[in-house]
């Protein structure tokens, strides 16, 4: 068993009115992220720049257990950016 820190961000790219994921530590919840999008301007002109791009952060400490799986699970079905430096996930160790 170990305490660790685990943080994640998602960019969302194309996003609806609400964004959101759900940590699970095996099929529990652990943390979650959720928030509402703004609404693009109408005075934009091309599809890049009427796509909505939005990010969600989390971060909680867990005890965690040799064999355990942590994984996300997307609350809405929502595009999310796999471009390196934008969305990331990471685990801490803090004690044994």
């Amino acid at each position: 068993m170990c305490v660790c820190v685990c943080v994640w961000q998602l960019l969302y790219h194309n996003a609806a009115s609400r964004i959101g994921f759900r940590v699970m530590v095996d099929d529990t919840p652990f943390i979650q992220c959720w928030t509402s999008v703004d609404a693009v301007s109408a005075s934009a002109n091309s599809s890049a720049e009427n796509a909505r791009y939005k990010t969600c952060h989390t971060a909680g400490a867990a005890r965690l257990h040799a064999g355990q799986k942590v994984w996300i699970n997307d609350l809405y079905g929502t595009e999310v950016s796999t471009i390196s430096h934008s969305s990331f996930f990471g685990v801490v160790k803090l004690s044994s």
